[in-house]
């Protein structure tokens, strides 16, 4: 059995159940006079992930090899890191708005994993960040922040 594939699995089965009975109920209103709930599409995400979990899971236990369950010190630095990134983007974005953090979020991680191009660098987060705006301001007439 490969143990990370279970445990990964697991986690991700009991963080869709979370989702799917205590953060849904509890941050989005369900009004009793639409015709499709506000609720379905997120309820919809959740199962999916709690099937594909629990495929994994099934998967995992079906397989023959043995390892241990550790985590290695490189991938705890880059979970760290990841969550770091996350963490200071939000407190940016409550000090500065959408763009500062939208930019840092693209570009720390291509620089992280050995990016150097220049061209990449500016043209990549910069084409993303225009299409999120195209999208949200011009087609669905609303805003981030």
């Amino acid at each position: 059995m490969n143990k990370m594939d279970f445990v990964s699995g697991a986690m991700l089965m009991a963080f869709g159940f979370l989702l799917l009975f205590v953060v849904i109920p509890w941050q989005i209103a369900d009004p009793s006079r639409a015709l499709i709930s506000p609720r379905l599409m997120p309820q919809l995400c959740a199962v999916a992930i709690i099937v594909l979990a629990l495929a994994q899971c099934i998967k995992a236990l079906r397989e023959r090899e043995i390892e241990s369950v550790r985590f290695r010190r490189e991938e705890l630095i880059a979970l760290a890191g990841v969550v770091a990134l996350f963490v200071g983007a939000l407190l940016l974005f409550r000090l500065t708005g959408p763009l500062p953090p939208a930019i840092l979020v693209l570009l720390l991680p291509m620089l992280a994993l050995g990016e150097r191009r220049m061209l990449v660098l500016l043209l990549l987060p910069a084409t993303c960040i225009s299409l999120v705006y195209v999208l949200l301001y011009v087609f669905a007439g609303t805003s981030i922040s």
